[in-house]
């Protein structure tokens, strides 16, 4: 199968997802929605499932994934800040993104990196693994015990913005510097 073959199967199967969808919320908006969140739970279930499976795989790192990773943590922040009808100031945007940067910006030194040849490899560890499920649990704990309030969204939706910044940075800053140097071509040891 070609490319193109592939690319017009796609667009059909998207455009059949959007018209049954539209279609279903049109017969019933309450079982559209209920669909939407059992698809979300298992999508998160199948995520963390793969988590849990991979995070020791070295992966290859590219600047320009964690440079476009960063660009989509900010529009989609600022996509939902602008069409928020709550619009909370700075203080509180900017300690959700400060919190969120100093906490990604830990997660990211758990991550291993090293050089496997010309190519940057990262490898996740046992606290990647802890701090990994502590924003998971977080983002799904904080809303339902603080009744899912404007300010808490808000909070919420910087601090993930942050997290994503603070993580992708501090990997960028390190890839870039373990691509610059000599370094040790193979991959340390796992910890036992």
């Amino acid at each position: 199968m070609n490319r193109t073959t592939k690319l017009i199967l796609a667009g059909g199967a998207l455009f059949a997802l959007l018209f049954g969808g539209g279609i279903l919320y049109w017969l019933s908006a309450r079982l559209f929605f209920a669909l939407v969140s059992a698809i979300g739970i298992l999508l998160m279930l199948l995520s963390a499932v793969t988590v849990l499976l991979t995070f020791r795989k070295a992966k290859l790192v590219a600047p320009r994934s964690l440079v476009i990773s960063m660009l989509i943590s900010v529009l989609s922040a600022s996509v939902i800040a602008a069409f928020s009808a709550f619009h909370p100031g700075w203080l509180l945007p900017a300690s959700g993104l400060v919190f969120g940067a100093m906490l990604g910006s830990g997660w990211a030194s758990t991550t291993v990196l090293f050089r496997e040849g010309s190519a940057v490899k990262s490898r996740g560890t046992g606290w990647y693994l802890v701090v990994w499920i502590l924003t998971l649990v977080l983002t799904q704990l904080i809303p339902l015990c603080t009744g899912r309030t404007p300010a808490v969204a808000a909070v919420l939706l910087f601090g993930g913005t942050g997290l994503a910044l603070g993580n992708s940075g501090v990997l960028l800053v390190r890839c870039l510097v373990l691509r610059a140097s000599a370094g040790n071509s193979s991959p340390p040891p796992l910890p036992q």
